[in-house]
């Protein structure tokens, strides 16, 4: 564990502001203010050994033994630079299973909002008679990769599903199949990670496409797979508490249409009105207290 400081503010004393009177006693408010540099090095969360997290913590002396000191954790999150035109283009992989059946699986775009929904299209075509398919699916892949050790060379691999999302198949003899949906991610920020590279630590995600085909008895699974880019939005960002906060009260289903077109165009880095109203999804837990004696 390594901690630094950012910032730290001049200590000040508040008998020069009068503070209001409220439930719990009087109520004293400062304006504090920091530009986040643009090369600061993002928050984020690979596996229970290693993560990044800022927070703003504050103290109150008042003179006798006792010191207290609270804090609120903040999230700093990167958008994809604004050269990353590729990333709004449609993504498709084909080919042929078992040498005469054909698949194909493409995605709108390969930029996907965290919390959003990733617009997917799947076709296998040609099956011989007697084929069937029993099982047909998206799933979401995550790829973990940390260089723990400098001494090391080889860094430490780790994956995991995210989550799955189950086609339709009928349960029929067909020649031909087709999907056109929408897929909805995961709405708990701890269960989906965005993608990021950050202190020799990176996470990226691939989505996969997979059926099973029986054909004389013998049941085949057949899988392909394109690289999708998560990233946090401006449309909805996570709080320092790792959960969604919806923008001017909209909830999270007026925001789907929005989040399924994904990148509109890059966002512009510092574009987001940061004096707007956001108001939390779901209640964070109050901020920490440590008292020191």
């Amino acid at each position: 564990i390594e901690e630094f400081t950012l910032h730290q503010w001049k200590p000040f004393l508040i008998d020069d502001r009068a503070g209001r009177q409220s439930l719990h006693g009087r109520t004293y408010e400062w304006p504090f203010e920091f530009l986040v540099p643009g090369n600061q090095r993002e928050s984020f969360r690979g596996c229970r050994r290693c993560r990044l997290a800022y927070r703003i913590e504050a103290s109150t002396a008042d003179g006798a033994s006792i010191n207290t000191r609270s804090y609120v954790p903040i999230r700093i999150a990167r958008c994809p630079p604004i050269s990353s035109y590729e990333l709004m283009d449609p993504l498709t992989t084909s080919g042929k299973w078992a040498g005469s059946i054909d698949f194909s699986a493409s995605i709108l775009h390969q930029a996907i909002p965290l919390g959003g929904l990733i617009p997917v299209e799947a076709h296998i075509n040609n099956l011989d008679p007697g084929m069937l398919i029993t099982k047909a699916r998206f799933y979401l892949r995550e790829i973990h990769v940390a260089h723990t050790n400098s001494s090391e060379p080889d860094p430490e691999y780790m994956q995991r599903i995210v989550t799955e999302w189950s086609l339709n198949t009928c349960g029929d003899f067909k020649q031909s199949y087709a999907w056109q949906q929408c897929l909805d991610l995961p709405r708990v920020v701890s269960q989906c990670s965005p993608d990021f590279n950050v202190c020799g630590v990176s996470m990226s995600h691939m989505l996969h496409f997979a059926a099973t085909i029986v054909k004389d008895g013998a049941e085949l699974e057949y899988d392909t797979f394109m690289p999708v880019v998560l990233f946090v939005s401006p449309d909805l960002p996570i709080t320092g508490w790792d959960i969604f906060a919806h923008n001017d009260g909209k909830t999270r289903k007026e925001l789907l249409p929005l989040l399924s077109m994904g990148m509109q165009a890059p966002p512009e880095y510092c574009k987001y009105d940061y004096g707007a109203r956001v108001s939390v999804a779901d209640t964070p837990p109050p901020a920490y207290t440590e008292c020191a004696i």
